[in-house]
């Protein structure tokens, strides 16, 4: 029983640093669009309005692992769980892990499908920047302002549906991990 619990604990430690990596690549593709997202937004809400004039790719790699850490503990320790259903620990982790490549998968895909989808009337008819004015929250200080409200509206949306697509994808991940439960197992765990 020991070494199911630490091959829970090797599913939740995975599950972390892979959500910390896919936030540090998402938040650099993102800051490409919009660099405004973070200098004038996610740099105040993350105390790192320095990391603007030293060196912002840094800063946003700190936004990326900031904001992403904490749902991948959540999903790992749900995947971790859920992997209880597999009876041997090495079982355990070569599905969770599976389970983790579903949740990764679904979390990529949800942003790239829809955010097309969201603008299409805008991609096909031209921007209507009406739509996208920006008010900033408090905490950003008000001397600074936006100037390219749409990449700053097409940014935020991107970073909602990825946390959207972590949702999904932790259900599909679940939903991998017991299919995968019931299933006769064909991998031989003598030779892992």
């Amino acid at each position: 029983m020991l070494q199911k619990f630490g091959t829970v604990y090797l599913i939740i430690l995975a599950s972390v640093i892979v959500s910390g990596l896919y936030g540090i690549l998402h938040d650099q593709i993102t800051y490409s669009i919009s660099p405004e997202y973070y200098t004038k937004f996610k740099f105040y809400q993350f105390g790192l309005e320095d990391y603007f004039y030293q060196s912002p790719r840094l800063g946003v790699a700190l936004v990326g692992v900031q904001a992403t850490w904490f749902l991948g503990l959540a999903i790992g320790i749900l995947i971790g769980l859920v992997s209880f259903l597999h009876k041997q620990p090495k079982q355990m982790l070569l599905e969770g892990l599976k389970a983790l490549g579903v949740v990764l998968l679904v979390t990529a895909l949800v942003p790239v499908v829809c955010v097309p989808i969201y603008f299409w009337d805008d991609l096909l008819c031209g921007v209507h920047y009406a739509r996208y004015l920006t008010t900033l929250p408090d905490f950003v200080p008000p001397t600074v302002k936006v100037h390219d409200h749409f990449a700053f509206f097409v940014v935020g949306t991107i970073h909602n549906l990825s946390y959207l697509g972590g949702m999904v994808g932790m259900l599909a991940g679940i939903m991998y991990h017991v299919w995968s439960s019931r299933k006769p197992s064909r991998v031989n765990l003598a030779t892992l």
